[in-house]
């Protein structure tokens, strides 16, 4: 169940930093991975980071970024839609 970001982040994609430009595309594959209300699920983001060998701080490094694009983007899609984002974190394991 992939959730397709808003427009305006795969159109910017050319504007932002190459370094970022992972970090995007980690979110939009790990996205087909999320739950019904948006969330990508932990065990799925440290399956990535492992496949990409990221480990100790670099998984926090990674994790941190996935997760600030996931509120970007829920916060976006609330807007959108008239309602609040839903600030109840996903569970952590």
């Amino acid at each position: 169940m992939g959730i397709e970001p808003p427009r305006e982040l795969t159109e910017k994609v050319r504007m932002i930093e190459p370094w970022m430009r992972f970090y995007i595309q980690a979110y939009v594959d790990l996205s087909t991975e999320a739950n019904d209300r948006g969330y990508i699920p932990w065990r799925a983001i440290n399956d990535y980071a492992q496949r990409y060998g990221f480990v100790d701080w670099g998984f926090e490094w990674f994790n941190r970024c996935i997760r600030a694009i996931e509120e970007h983007v829920l916060a976006k899609r609330a807007a959108a839609s008239g309602g609040q984002a839903d600030v109840q974190q996903p569970e952590s394991a």
